[in-house]
């Protein structure tokens, strides 16, 4: 088929990802840290974790490789409970540590915006 020559002729192959590889997603005009968990069974697709630990299955069209440090996707710790506390120390001094989201900048994609000339 003569026609397919030209359609493929500027296409490549896009890498594979590994499990833990940096990545962004691409969610609208952003791009969003993540994290590859793992390749899905379906061609092209993989698991990916975001910062705020939800799993999504994303093609690879979407995902970009960076060379980002892998962020550490961890739940909130759960306070302490009473029966944990030490005897020693007030209640009131006794607190637990709370691990705050890693959070990474977004990179947006400014579009170009097109003005029209008047008409006169």
């Amino acid at each position: 088929m003569v026609s397919g020559v030209g359609y493929d002729q500027g296409t490549k192959q896009l890498s594979s990802l590994q499990p833990n590889e940096s990545v962004r997603i691409r969610q609208g005009g952003v791009w969003n840290p993540a994290v590859v968990v793992e390749q899905h069974k379906s061609p092209r697709s993989y698991i990916v974790a975001t910062s705020n630990g939800t799993q999504l299955r994303r093609n690879r069209q979407h995902l970009m490789p960076t060379n980002e440090p892998p962020m550490i996707i961890t739940p909130p710790m759960e306070p302490v409970g009473e029966e944990e506390r030490c005897s020693g120390i007030a209640p009131s001094t006794v607190r637990s540590p709370v691990r705050s989201p890693v959070i990474f900048p977004s990179t947006e994609i400014e579009e170009e915006h097109v003005r029209t000339p008047l008409r006169r």
